[in-house]
């Protein structure tokens, strides 16, 4: 079976427990996206989306977006489809109805910067970055680059829901009620950085 992988989950640091409990394959890309492998569940895709979209409400108050397909970069596409509270499904066969339509720069990773080089070249649509010969795509963007613009065009994303990963950094950080100055507020600033390092350490 492909994975399904349902992403788009806000406010992961607070729900963590409540989704782990019906999915506990899951894959934190920052404070609002997760990706969750649901290969092995068994429920029905639309249920199973229902009863993570409960548990997020359940915690949070909190609507979320819910992409239901086979990979990481379909299940991001998917997850905006329908915001700010939908579920969309991509069924195999449905990327040339559904996905070859949308702007070329709905694909996480082409930004205005590469979209403007694109839209030289006629590409406006992920359809026509499908169609394009790769030649082309190498030629304007480099071997790295237009290689996985032809391929992620076509669908095709092999990465795997990767569920931890060596921290780059650490960091405590807190927010003050009002801008506290360098001199003025030496003593309180000099007690807040104090406890961050502790925090920290």
């Amino acid at each position: 079976d492909p994975i399904r992988t349902v992403m788009g989950i806000r406010s992961y640091r607070v729900l963590a427990d409540k989704v782990a409990a019906i999915a506990p394959v899951i894959e934190n890309v920052g404070i609002d996206e997760i990706y969750i492998d649901l290969t092995h569940i068994e429920d029905d895709s639309l249920a199973l989306a229902r009863r993570i979209k409960q548990a997020v409400f359940t915690a949070t108050g909190l609507s979320c977006s819910i992409g239901i397909t086979s990979n990481k970069l379909l299940a991001k596409i998917c997850s905006d489809l329908d915001k700010p509270d939908g579920i969309t499904i991509l069924e195999p066969g449905e990327l040339i109805t559904r996905i070859w339509p949308l702007a070329a720069k709905k694909i996480n990773g082409i930004g205005p910067k590469a979209n403007e080089k694109l839209a030289a070249l006629q590409i406006h649509t992920i359809g026509d970055l499908a169609a394009a010969p790769a030649e082309l795509l190498v030629a304007h963007f480099g071997r790295s680059t237009g290689a996985w613009m032809a391929q992620v065009s076509q669908g095709i994303d092999e990465r795997p829901v990767v569920t931890w990963s060596e921290p780059k950094s650490l960091s405590r950080e807190t927010t003050f009620d009002r801008d506290l100055h360098a001199k003025h507020d030496r003593a309180r600033l000099s007690e807040i950085f104090t406890n961050l390092c502790m925090r920290l350490a």
